[in-house]
């Protein structure tokens, strides 16, 4: 199989970028690695370096404390002006300027430069895509968790025990009582307590979210443990999927923002995106082959280790599990077009409209990534078109934000994340998978580096171009 990157999308690393890793210089950026800067440096400069990074944050742990001080008063702006004027000027270029080094000196430490979608700032903090060798890459962890989704929806649509479980295990929970702060609620009462408020018990809202998740994870060990609470025993182990091929960021990669749509405060978040239209072929893309060469003996092998028949056409072919993605991704889509339908998004309508007409039973799309949703992570699309009374009344509130019903402004999600991109905004997080007709033999796996000499085995390996 192969991805198609239908629109940005953003895997992260749980790494930032501030205005130290990276220079903007007209419509791109260059991310440079802080050993070999140094390294490209010298000794002197790069101890003027230190000397200068110390002293800024210095003035700015400074800067912060005056501005707790001085908070709710008029000083307290022009302390938060001088901030911002400190914080503008605490970047790598400002550095290179005042010790009069050109940008092309250091060329050596950069590891890839990479073109901007929108305008960016040299101080800004922007979130890297997950790469390995500086080569950026999908994990087949996100693909399998897209698809895991998808089958779950699809299972708990079709069958009416999997809604009975659900009614049940939340009218239990309702009844249940726990103790916070030495006093006893049922969840009943936190729900009452936290439902449509501006200010809500952020402690309370976080022992319903913690219970909902519980609800969850045994609805999805219900489906997929074959033994239940033994994830030895999980069905999607069947399914292999691999990490995609190693990327070049410079062709694959660039930079934009995202911002929240339909909440009074705009914010800007810089991110790694992948650049719609992109190719990525998947590394292995298959239902376990060990177990069997046919499906008579995988079934054969299921219903030894007392795999239930409902369970066994969860995965009895890939045909099945993309026409579960494809059935997933329509149903999303529909919800998606009603949402930016009440907030008259023609653009977006138009995007998701077309990103539609292109998921079909064979070649389906999926939603990865940082801008996938509540309603792709969660139970919450099936509650919502199954059970709305339950979704509506219960389900929305155990969301880790302020929460309120349709008579109150609601239901959630009622804000969604959208990218600008080239001038006009889009979701993310789409790509279409697509049988690859080229010979699986020219795919290699991603690596794992040790030494620089395994590096060097694996460069040509991955016929990944040797840094300049």
């Amino acid at each position: 199989m192969k991805l198609i990157a239908l629109s940005p999308i953003h895997i992260g690393c749980g790494e930032i970028y501030n205005g130290l890793s990276f220079i903007r210089e007209m419509n791109k950026i260059s991310v440079f690695e802080t050993d070999r800067l140094l390294k490209t440096l010298g000794p002197k400069t790069a101890l003027k370096s230190g000397e200068w990074i110390s002293e800024n944050v210095d003035i700015i742990e400074k800067l912060n404390e005056e501005k707790k001080k001085y908070a709710n008063t008029k000083k307290q702006n022009e302390i938060k002006q001088r901030l911002q004027k400190q914080r503008r000027s605490f970047t790598l270029k400002s550095f290179l300027e005042k010790q009069g080094i050109p940008l092309n000196q250091i060329k050596d430490a950069c590891i890839y430069t990479i073109a901007c979608k929108a305008r960016i700032y040299n101080d800004c903090e922007i979130y890297p895509f997950i790469k390995q060798i500086n080569k950026p890459y999908i994990p087949g962890s996100e693909i399998k968790g897209a698809i895991r989704n998808a089958l779950l929806y699809c299972y708990g649509c079709d069958h009416k025990e999997i809604q009975d479980f659900l009614k049940h295990a939340f009218q239990r929970m309702l009844d249940e009582t726990i103790k916070i702060d030495k006093k006893t609620y049922t969840y009943a009462e936190i729900l009452k307590e936290v439902k449509n408020k501006q200010k809500p018990s952020y402690k309370l809202k976080n022992k319903l979210v913690k219970r909902v998740s519980n609800i969850e994870k045994e609805l999805q060990q219900s489906v997929f443990y074959i033994k239940p609470k033994d994830a030895k025993y999980d069905i999607m182990k069947f399914l292999q999927i691999g990490d995609s091929v190693l990327l070049d960021p410079e062709e694959v990669l660039a930079v934009s923002y995202a911002e929240p749509f339909n909440i009074s405060r705009r914010f800007r978040i810089f991110y790694e995106y992948l650049i719609p239209n992109t190719e990525i072929s998947l590394t292995e893309f298959k239902l376990e082959t060990s177990i069997g060469k046919n499906e008579d003996v995988m079934s054969e092998k299921l219903e030894k280790m007392q795999c239930g028949k409902k369970q066994q056409g969860l995965i009895k072919d890939l045909n099945a599990i993309l026409e579960a993605c494809h059935r997933f991704s329509q149903d999303l889509i529909e919800e998606e077009i009603r949402f930016f339908e009440q907030h008259k998004q023609k653009g977006i309508i138009s995007q998701l409209e077309e990103i539609a007409s292109q998921n079909t039973p064979k070649n389906p799309v999926i939603r990865i990534g940082k801008d996938e949703g509540y309603l792709s992570i969660t139970v919450g699309l099936g509650i919502k078109k199954l059970m709305p009374a339950l979704y509506e009344d219960v389900l929305i509130h155990a969301t880790k934000n302020k929460s309120y019903d349709s008579s109150h402004g609601g239901p959630l999600p009622k804000s969604r994340k959208l990218i600008v991109w080239e001038g006009r905004e889009v979701t993310g997080g789409w790509m279409q998978l697509m049988a690859d007709r080229q010979t699986a033999k020219n795919i290699q796996t991603t690596p794992s580096s040790k030494t620089n000499a395994d590096l060097l085995k694996l460069q040509k390996k991955f016929k990944v171009r040797k840094l300049k």
